[in-house]
């Protein structure tokens, strides 16, 4: 009876994809190759199928179509900030703090780009904007460079540590004096302005560390653009060289 019972449990396990890995560190619901020996899943579940959309960190010239977007973001903030200084409304008020969590909401979603490798061409998929498409056949050259984020990123968390811990003493008063005279919101520092600088640290430090985790960053030269990949491990940096035929 004991037997059926084991018996019974490793069929399930099998049937839902439990495998038995000694580093549980990147563990998914996924089949391991022992049951699914077609599986194209790396650990961190990015795919390898040709074609398939990658979420990876990545700048350069190929993105400079996020620039106007942020400029034009920043205006609108810089703009509806100043008129509820001078002219406040609960309505003003209101529009400056949902100003702010778009704005760096939009800084987020911009920061997980999708790309797409084939054979004939790489895609580069923007949130909000048209796709930037670039062939195969226009790269013009690949190079793997010491990743300089991955170097200085110590020094980089405690300057952001710093920072962050310095502007939110300013929103922590803040907010206490809003909470302590709710009365004098008119005269007050509005929330939104205050929390925006610590909101872009702590957007500055998400995007150091997404650009910190591999030592070697990929130069690509394609026309007259240029594209700046950061592998987050070594699946995806052999993954990469291999598909821009490194």
């Amino acid at each position: 009876m004991i037997l059926r019972m084991i018996t019974a449990i490793e069929y399930i396990k099998r049937v839902m994809g439990w495998c038995p890995q000694k580093n549980f560190e990147s563990m998914q619901f996924q089949k391991c190759s022992f049951h699914a020996p077609s599986s194209s899943v790396n650990p961190i579940g990015v795919s390898s199928k040709p074609g398939e959309r990658m979420d990876m960190p990545l700048h350069g010239s190929g993105m400079l179509g996020i620039i106007p977007v942020v400029i034009a973001l920043y205006i609108f903030f810089m703009a509806i900030s100043l008129y509820d200084h001078l002219n406040r409304t609960f309505v003003t008020y209101l529009a400056v703090v949902l100003t702010t969590v778009a704005f760096i909401t939009i800084l987020f979603m911009f920061d997980h780009t999708k790309m797409t490798f084939d054979s004939e061409m790489i895609r580069i998929q923007i949130p909000f904007l048209k796709s930037n498409n670039f062939q195969m056949k226009d790269v013009t050259s690949v190079k793997t460079v010491d990743n300089i984020v991955y170097k200085q990123i110590r020094w980089a968390y405690i300057g952001y540590i710093a920072a962050i811990v310095f502007f939110g003493v300013k929103v922590t008063w803040d907010l206490y004096s809003l909470m302590a005279h709710p009365m004098l919101w008119k005269e007050s520092t509005n929330i939104g302005i205050s929390m925006f600088m610590p909101f872009i640290i702590i957007f500055l430090f998400y995007k150091s560390y997404r650009r910190s985790r591999y030592p070697k960053v990929i130069k690509i030269d394609v026309g007259d653009k240029n594209i700046t990949l950061s592998p987050r491990n070594e699946f995806e940096y052999d993954m990469l060289k291999e598909k821009l035929g490194q």
